[in-house]
C-alpha cells in the first residue's frame, strides 16, 4: 500500500502483512529458524491458545551460537524456554504514526497487530523501510534535479 496515497493519517493495519507465521511455547526452536529461513523472515510471534504471549527475533536466537555456550541443538530447546520480552502490540486500527513512533521510542523492530485481541498481522522495520523508501521516491523521482547536500 503507498503511503502517498492516504489523505489522513492510516491505520497500522496499511503497512502489516497479515496472518503472519507463529508458533506454540511447546514448539521447539528449530521450528521457528526453519520458519525464518523458508519464509525470509525475522519474526516470529508466540501464540497460545488465540493470545500472542511474546515474539521471537533473529537477534533473540543469536545465543544459540554462542561459542562461550558450546554447541547447542535448536530441537532441545523449547519456545518457552527463549529469553524474549513481551511483545508491543497494537489494534488493528491503530493510528500508523504514533504506533512508529512508539517502536522508535523502545527501540523495537516490530510491532503485533491484534484485532479484538488475536492476532491480525505484524509490522516489521522493513515494511516501514519499504513504505519510506515508496513515498520518497515518489515525492522525489530519481533523476529529478534534487537538492545538493
Amino acid at each position: 500500500m503507498d503511503l502517498a496515497q492516504h489523505r489522513h493519517m492510516p491505520p497500522v493495519s496499511t503497512l502489516m502483512t497479515p496472518f503472519p507465521y507463529f508458533v506454540g511455547p511447546d514448539d521447539p526452536v528449530a521450528r521457528v529458524l526453519e520458519l525464518m529461513r523458508e519464509h525470509d523472515i525475522r519474526h516470529v510471534p508466540v501464540k497460545k491458545d488465540d493470545r500472542v504471549i511474546g515474539l521471537i527475533s533473529q537477534s533473540d536466537l543469536r545465543w544459540l551460537t554462542d561459542p562461550n555456550r558450546g554447541a547447542i541443538d535448536p530441537a532441545s530447546v523449547r519456545v518457552r524456554d527463549v529469553p524474549v520480552p513481551p511483545p508491543y502490540a497494537v489494534e488493528l486500527s491503530a493510528p500508523l504514526g504514533p504506533v512508529l513512533l512508539e517502536m522508535a521510542r523502545l527501540r523495537v523492530s516490530s510491532a503485533i497487530v491484534l484485532r479484538s485481541g488475536r492476532l491480525a498481522g505484524i509490522v516489521t522495520e522493513t515494511d516501514v523501510c519499504r513504505a519510506l523508501g515508496q513515498v520518497l521516491e515518489r515525492r522525489f523521482p530519481p533523476g529529478g534535479g534534487g537538492d545538493a547536500a
